[in-house]
């Protein structure tokens, strides 16, 4: 434990957090850097000193898609990863090819929009549930869409999908508006704006509710 000046109080410097390793990179002849999308804290960077070295106890920590509970000391320009306990390993999602590609494009997804230090508790159960899914059910289209779309709900962006973001109207043919942040009907969109087939405009707006069986029960057309 750590004090700072009066003014701000006291900090803690050892914290304990659950997380999620989003990603790894070298460091040094035997270190690795280790980002974490933790419950609490939000995203963090940490060195795990040694975790290259085939005995470390860190080693088995510093793999991609690990859910664990870690135990770190503040820093002031990163973190030290000091030991944890995997909760669940996802090991599948580094071994199969099509899960860990999709399950690499979901953690450079959250490691791009999440800044560090922002907690997003919302965003953290959104990876763990859809990790689960792919564990369960394996990698699809549908899921890639349901993440993109539920991430960007809980991020504070997501697009106006149930009706025309113009003027409300929610019947016939529909296109996607980029610059107006949602769907807009055919008297509203500018002569640009590519339609939308009906099913893909019901299936966005059935993933966008966020019941992540809908997935497997949407079947869209090629």
């Amino acid at each position: 434990m750590g004090k700072s000046n009066g003014e701000a109080g006291i900090f803690v410097a050892l914290y304990r957090t659950e997380g999620i390793v989003l990603r790894t990179r070298n460091l040094g002849e035997a270190d690795r850097i280790v980002t974490l999308l933790t419950k609490h804290e939000g995203k963090v960077q940490g060195v795990a000193n040694g975790a290259r070295r085939m005995r470390s106890r860190l080693t088995s920590l510093g793999q991609p898609f690990i859910y664990g509970n870690f135990l770190l000391f503040r820093g002031k320009n990163m973190d030290r990863l000091s030991q944890g306990e995997i909760i669940k390993a996802y090991q599948p999602l580094r071994e199969d090819l099509g899960l860990m590609a999709l399950a690499t494009y979901f953690a450079e997804l959250v490691d791009t929009f999440v800044q560090e230090r922002d907690p997003q508790e919302n965003v953290f159960h959104l990876l763990l549930r859809t990790f689960d899914y792919m564990m369960e059910l394996g990698p699809s289209q549908n899921l890639a869409r349901y993440f993109e779309l539920q991430l960007l709900r809980d991020l504070g962006y997501q697009p106006v999908l149930d009706a025309c973001v113009l003027c409300g109207c929610a019947q016939g043919p529909m296109g996607f508006g980029v610059s107006q942040g949602g769907v807009v009907c055919g008297n509203c969109g500018p002569p640009t704006t590519s339609l939308l087939h009906p099913g893909t405009w019901e299936g966005l707006r059935n993933l966008s509710l966020g019941n992540i069986r809908m997935v497997n029960i949407f079947q869209p057309s090629p």
